[in-house]
């Protein structure tokens, strides 16, 4: 039992990074549709690439879903065009009518009998005068608004000769002739007033028309009836026009899919799934889902393990590659089974200009065809969407290269758009074989899904925060000289910051040459020697006045300032919260070197016996990846450089093979993956890049 425990101990790293594959396959699968999977592949226009297929049952041959549409809307047009008299609308309009007399009335009277000499002096008989022509007034308009509505007003707009006057569920079918537009009913007010003697014509006139002006409609359309017939006519729709018996031969080999074929073959297709989901067996479907995710995962797995191993070296990183991968899977589900959403909507070339972000190019393309794959399983035309989707990402890729500002990315988006367009374009063509078919309005997601990659910012930012990784947004930040700690640097200790800066220019065109993040280098490069800000005077390319300090001290105390350097650097770069990548640079650009001079000089005076070697031994760790490897480099040889007197070629050429020779023999790069071609590479480019710094002509043979 503790052989057991301590195996588990001793390999926990180990179990928690295969239990984080193990656990995104579990996620993956339990997203997938737990369904029987159709196994033909149906491209139309396109030859039948597999053997003869026969009808395994009969299959009753499906209309294509834009012949439904056709005929679902011609029978509706032909035969929905119901009405109904609304009942409500005479009594608004009587109402309306007798307000608006009872309102004017008493101002119209008064200024028609206000010099009747009759009426001021039987104010008693004038006054049943007046309410009795009220009264006819308002008993005369309703008379004509009953006349108006019993016979119905309708809107004229978009209808027929004929239409269906639905009353108590009896259908009678009516010309549209029968009833008043608006302009005839008005008509026939006027009309009708002008008629009728002992009434204030032009005044009645006006009031009913004015009533009938809010509401003028009461053949109105009956919804509700129109949405049950609908539902009946579509209940009794015919959506087939044949049947493929069993046994039939649905299409030979070699032969082309055309319209008729391919439209068999996606009636096959729903049939099949349909007597699948009756049928199927669970847990054989999920069986091979497990198997099919498991694959493709565990090849993601491998390829970090072999080809990327400092990825795999983290935790964080394999959490956040695998979170790429699951959340393309995630949203790809969601859209489908919650949302009803195209997924020529979703953004899935974010997940790769992501990690291109963080790690390189080739990661980002083998994690976005993973993805790819894992999402096909969800959608109909699997082929399709892993051509436009491959593709797209490989263009998002290209045109994340060198991206080092906002506006690159806008360009990037177009691209991507422009990669949609096209391959979805090809593809309609290719299908259809015209123009007209093509599916215009699909490109509205298409651009939908490129402009939802434009979120790539904030994303980074919050991944950085989340995983503690950096971006090369970050970088370039960071690589400003402007920068609080830089400024402090070139002010404090100004020999040490122009170190820096040569140190970068070296390091940055050998790990350009070598293959490599040259902006990490370069920013690594900026900050590996921060901590001499503690202490500037006891580092010789600080002291201008002549006098050094170490002749004050001890040769153990000098070696101690100088080796605190390393850990000052670390402190200060901790409190100013740089990311650990950066701060990899300031542990590792001594290795597990040696102060010599000091070392030497201690050996003189006291013996080899009597000297501590660690006490003059850089605490370490030593280079573990390219860039730093480099910048250990580029430190030796542009600090060494300055000691040079008179340089020439050839002093550079036996200074830079002494320098790195020495770091070879002392296994300083043991754990980097840097070849001898890249150092032979390498020192090639500081010998050219140091003559150039001190002005040393090349000498041509005589």
């Amino acid at each position: 039992m503790n052989k057991w425990l301590m195996k588990i101990r001793d390999g926990h790293d180990v179990i928690y990074k295969v239990s984080l594959f193990i656990l995104s396959v579990v996620f993956i699968v339990s997203l997938f549709p737990k369904e029987a999977q159709f196994q033909y592949e149906i491209q139309k226009q396109k030859p039948w690439l597999y053997e003869d297929l026969f009808a395994p049952f009969d299959i009753p041959i499906l209309k294509s879903e834009a012949q439904v549409q056709r005929e679902v809307d011609s029978l509706t047009k032909a035969q929905l065009n119901y009405f109904k008299m609304d009942l409500e609308t005479i009594d608004k309009v009587k109402d309306d009518l007798r307000q608006n007399i009872n309102a004017s009335w008493d101002s119209v009277w008064n200024a028609t009998h206000k010099n009747d000499l009759v009426d001021q002096l039987f104010k008693e008989k004038s006054e049943e005068k007046r309410k009795l022509e009220k009264q006819n007034h308002i008993d005369f308009g309703i008379s004509l608004l009953e006349a108006i509505y019993n016979k119905g007003v309708i809107d004229y707009n978009g209808l027929g000769t004929e239409l269906r006057l639905v009353k108590n569920g009896v259908e009678i079918i009516h010309q549209s002739k029968q009833f008043f537009t608006l302009n005839q009913a008005l008509e026939f007010v006027e009309k009708s007033v002008k008629n009728q003697e002992g009434l204030k014509q032009s005044y009645l006139i006006a009031e009913v028309q004015n009533a009938i002006a809010p509401n003028p409609y009461n053949v109105v359309k009956d919804e509700s009836y129109e949405e049950e017939q609908k539902e009946q006519i579509l209940e009794n729709f015919v959506r087939t026009i044949g049947v493929v018996e069993k046994g039939e031969l649905i299409i030979a080999k070699g032969e082309r899919v055309n319209d008729q074929k391919y439209l068999v073959l996606m009636s096959f297709k729903e049939k099949f799934e349909s007597r699948s989901n009756q049928t199927f067996n669970y847990w054989w479907v999920l069986l091979g889902e497990v198997l099919l995710t498991s694959v493709l995962i565990t090849m993601l797995g491998l390829y970090l393990l072999y080809f990327r191993p400092l990825i795999v070296a983290y935790n964080n990183n394999i959490v956040f590659i695998l979170l790429q991968v699951n959340l393309s899977v995630l949203f790809t589900h969601l859209a489908l089974e919650y949302f009803d959403l195209n997924v020529l909507l979703l953004p899935y070339c974010l997940a790769p200009l992501v990690v291109r972000a963080f790690y390189d190019s080739r990661t980002a393309l083998f994690t976005h065809l993973v993805a790819v794959l894992l999402c096909a399983f969800f959608v109909a035309d699997s082929f399709q969407f892993i051509f436009i989707q491959m593709v797209a990402g490989l263009v998002a890729l290209v045109g994340f290269v060198n991206l080092k500002n906002r506006a690159q990315l806008f360009v990037t988006a177009g691209l991507i758009f422009v990669a949609y367009v096209v391959c979805f374009f090809g593809f309609e063509i290719m299908h259809e074989g015209e123009v007209e078919q093509v599916r215009f309005d699909q490109m509205l997601w298409l651009a939908g899904g490129a402009a939802f990659t434009l979120s790539f910012y904030p994303l980074i930012y919050l991944y950085e925060k989340i995983f503690g990784l950096v971006s090369d947004m970050s970088l370039l930040e960071l690589a400003d000289t402007n920068n609080k700690l830089l400024r402090d640097l070139a002010l404090k200790a100004p020999g040490t910051f122009q170190h820096s800066m040569q140190v970068a220019n070296l390091a940055e065109a050998a790990i350009f040459a070598i293959g490599g993040n040259a902006l990490l280098v370069r920013t690594g490069a900026l900050y590996h020697d921060i901590g001499k800000m503690k202490m500037p005077r006891y580092f010789i390319e600080n002291q201008g006045s002549g006098v050094n300090p170490h002749d004050e001290i001890s040769n153990e105390d000098s070696a101690r300032i100088i080796i605190g350097h390393v850990l000052e650097g670390i402190e200060m770069a901790k409190k100013h919260k740089l990311p650990d990548q950066i701060i990899d640079f300031i542990r590792t650009h001594h290795g597990t070197t040696m102060t010599r001079y000091f070392y030497t000089m201690e050996v003189k005076n006291e013996g080899e016996e009597m000297v501590d070697r660690e006490m003059y031994t850089y605490p370490g760790p030593i280079p573990f990846s390219k860039e730093t490897a480099v910048l250990m480099m580029a430190d030796s040889v542009e600090a060494a450089s300055r000691a040079i007197k008179d340089p020439d070629a050839q002093k550079i050429d036996q200074l830079v093979e002494n320098i790195i020779k020495g770091q070879i023999a002392e296994n300083q790069f043991v754990n980097a993956d840097i070849t001898l071609k890249d150092i032979t590479q390498i020192k090639k480019i500081f010998k050219k890049m140091l003559m150039n710094i001190y002005h040393v002509r090349v000498e041509y043979p005589r």
